[in-house]
């Protein structure tokens, strides 16, 4: 079982990056053994990295479901770029979307129709930038098993047990190779079964690391999918 898919952002400055988070954000965490920053609040996380960022106009970076939106809003407008909200959008989410240190998009929807004062962020979601939403829906579909929650012309949402990404189409103006451990999403897998998964994926993709013990004992392995992004697959 998938159980989260993690985004993995690169930064030039680490320690600006974490202090932003806790200050701003209320996040909470540490380096692990990769020299990647690890940050939660809640049931969210998030993974950072000291590298370039990858160059794009993604309209969005990071979708995060929590309750408690306009409190949220209130704790921070006056200590962060406010792009977008509070606002209930057409299909009756209330969302604000806000700019982080690094010039990262993030986007924060309440989807409980019941609103309510406390803050509690449970999932969270990584957009990724493609130039062609057809084809990496097929992509995951095929090659991962996920499934079809949404897809329009530009847009689309694809879910895999409680793993969820979006796709937003969008001119991509910088694309290398991946390289190991130079993850944009980070996927948990449930105990026992990530060698399983390595065995689908395998003849399908681009194998950048084969499964291995990590530092802490668990198994992991990373391939690159069908737009150049790195995808890090561990035991949960």
């Amino acid at each position: 079982m998938f159980s989260s898919a993690v985004p993995v952002y690169k930064v030039m400055d680490l320690g600006r990056t974490t202090q932003w988070y806790r200050d701003v954000l209320g996040f909470d965490g540490d380096f692990d053994g990769h020299s990647f920053v690890h940050l939660r609040r809640d049931r969210v996380e998030v993974l950072f990295r000291e590298g370039m960022p990858r160059q794009h106009n993604n309209p969005w970076d990071t979708y995060v479901r929590m309750t408690g939106v306009d409190a949220l809003y209130n704790e921070v407008r006056n200590r962060v770029q406010v792009r977008r909200g509070p606002e209930d959008t057409a299909s009756g989410e209330r969302e604000i979307e806000v700019c982080d240190e690094n010039g990262f998009v993030l986007t924060f929807g309440e989807w409980n129709r019941q609103r309510v004062a406390n803050i509690s962020m449970y999932d969270i979601h990584p957009v990724l930038a493609v130039e062609d939403v057809v084809n990496a829906v097929g992509w995951y579909r095929d090659t991962l098993g996920f499934q079809v929650d949404f897809q329009g012309d530009d847009f689309a949402m694809l879910r895999r047990d409680r793993a969820t990404m979006f796709f937003q189409q969008a001119d991509v103006l910088e694309q290398g190779r991946g390289r190991p451990f130079e993850w944009d999403v980070y996927f948990r897998v449930g105990d026992g079964q990530i060698q399983s998964v390595f065995d689908r994926v395998k003849d399908r993709s681009i194998v950048l690391r084969n499964p291995e013990v990590n530092d802490v004992g668990r198994i992991e392995f990373e391939i690159e999918d069908c737009n150049g992004y790195v995808l890090g697959f561990g035991e949960q």
